[in-house]
């Protein structure tokens, strides 16, 4: 039998893995597939540097990750990101919620495209979470490309 606190956990991983599920399938179009590009915040792996993948999943939600450099006990870290204006836009405000090995973090941020919408992109934020439960004020700030 396990003890009610990892139980507790279990169930609170398995609630989060169906809330994402049910996102991937609400019905929406996506005006884009995804976003590639290298930056430094928790949205490209680590507070370092390191390369991030978005994935949309509908219009005004995108799951991403990364993987980074650090001597970190694993450098890499995946979220949700919820866009807040409408998609073609050449400002797009966000709010990403994070998870990595060494704890979570909120950020609040934009991503700027240079010239037409669909091509390289510039992502500002910045963010606040929990490093080993310790509180901390951290940016992001990353250069991609829309494909």
């Amino acid at each position: 039998m396990q003890p009610k606190s990892q139980r507790d956990d279990r169930l609170g991983w398995y609630r989060g893995l169906l809330c994402v599920v049910f996102l991937c399938l609400a019905p929406s179009e996506s005006w884009a597939i995804g976003k590639v590009g290298v930056g430094s915040g928790l949205p490209y792996g680590t507070p370092l540097l390191g390369v991030g993948l978005e994935l949309d999943l509908g219009k005004y939600v995108a799951a991403l990750g990364g993987i980074g450099v650090g001597n970190y006990e694993a450098p890499w870290a995946f979220g949700v990101r919820l866009i807040l204006a409408r998609p073609g836009k050449k400002w797009r405000p966000h709010i990403t919620g994070m998870h990595w090995t060494e704890g979570n973090g909120v950020y609040a941020g934009v991503d700027h495209d240079v010239g037409k919408p669909g091509g390289l992109v510039l992502t500002y934020g910045v963010g606040f979470g929990d490093v080993n439960l310790e509180a901390r004020v951290g940016a992001m700030i990353g250069v991609g490309y829309r494909f």
